[in-house]
């Protein structure tokens, strides 16, 4: 699903009576996020709510409670009416359900499909006398739902989708799974910023010599970036940007500030199937993980209202400064990510498909 990818989505249930929903799973928020048939209006889609993973409409809930417009930790201002209302985790009404939990019914053409925040921070209400409200993750632990702050998360995985059966999205509240991920035995620890406290140190990118001449290093020197899964593409210093259009013969488009890929080429990097490394740790020396993504993995298309017409493309952005260093969805689809908020240590690991 998705506009810019195709993504796996999660299915949840809102209000009274449910409404069901497919949403993104969202490590860098905290709040639930829906798409309202406010959003689909003037869309030219010929199926806007099914398309937009199914619209939530916050009055036909009798069991919502109206509340304010919220900044929320992330720094992402949703135009969207904020209730507190009932949330299912999957579509079944017999499956765990929360009362008043935040959820926003948005209208901002900034996310095409809603959200599911899966973090446990609070979100600040800015008016009505409002402090603080948990969220999903923190309210399935203080009901007892779950033993501990932690969840197991890989993204999915489309593309393996056709062949294997466990390449949808995996999100395990409590725990996680030990037969998606290699393991290794490094930890993270968390980053000082709300909404952007998994980070790593990105130490090295290199593409393998498959189907070429040579093999190539991709990333001049180490950044730090954050893990973000609202994010399809994976942000990198312009010199960066400069040496995987040269190892991997990619082409920026200015008007649309993305690296499109024409079918000639796209058929060419198949058959070259070329693999990217990344090597990630704590800081710039000591251990080191390495999550390695083939082409499919980069493999990605765009879809309206961005373009007319559905066009493949390279999920690789070229960021302003260092404070735009993410690894994102693309990336997340390789790995298995395991965070523990009363720890504030989270791990990192190549997803396992067999």
């Amino acid at each position: 699903e998705g506009n810019d990818g195709p993504w796996w989505s999660l299915l949840l249930r809102i209000g009274t009576p449910g409404h069901n929903v497919r949403v993104l799973a969202n490590i860098a928020g905290q709040e639930t996020w829906a798409v309202t048939p406010s959003d689909c209006s003037g869309s030219d889609l010929d199926n806007c709510p099914d398309e937009q993973g199914g619209t939530f409409e916050v009055n036909s809930s009798s069991t919502w409670v109206p509340s304010a417009t919220i900044w929320n930790n992330t720094g992402i201002y949703a135009l969207g009416d904020y209730i507190s209302d009932l949330l299912g985790i999957n579509a079944a009404d017999t499956g765990p359900s929360l009362n008043h939990t935040v959820v926003a019914g948005i209208t901002t053409k900034k996310f095409y499909l809603g959200q599911f925040g899966i973090s446990p921070r609070p979100t600040n209400f800015t008016v009505m006398n409002h402090n603080s409200t948990a969220l999903t993750f923190s309210m399935l632990k203080s009901n007892n739902f779950i033993p501990s702050l932690t969840y197991g998360l890989n993204v999915g995985s489309f593309h393996r989708s056709k062949t294997i059966k466990n390449a949808l999205c995996s999100l395990v509240f409590g725990s996680y799974d030990r037969s998606r991920f290699f393991p290794n035995d490094l930890d993270f620890s968390f980053g000082p910023d709300d909404g952007r406290e998994l980070t790593v140190a990105i130490t090295s990118i290199t593409k393998d010599s498959q189907g070429f001449t040579q093999s190539a290093d991709l990333l001049p020197t180490p950044i730090i970036a954050a893990l973000d899964s609202t994010r399809p593409s994976i942000w990198l210093p312009t010199e960066a940007c400069d040496l995987f259009e040269r190892a991997l013969g990619l082409q920026w488009n200015e008007t649309l500030n993305l690296y499109l890929v024409n079918e000639t080429w796209h058929e060419a990097l198949l058959r070259l199937n070329p693999t990217v490394t990344f090597e990630v740790g704590n800081s710039y020396s000591g251990k080191t993980v390495s999550i390695g993504m083939n082409y499919a993995a980069f493999d990605l298309e765009v879809s309206s209202p961005i373009v007319e017409r559905r066009t493949r493309y390279f999920p690789l952005k070229r960021a302003a400064n260092s404070t735009q260093y993410t690894l994102g969805r693309a990336f997340l689809q390789e790995t298995y990510l395991i965070a523990n908020y009363e720890n504030r240590t989270f791990k990192l690991a190549q997803a396992r498909w067999d």
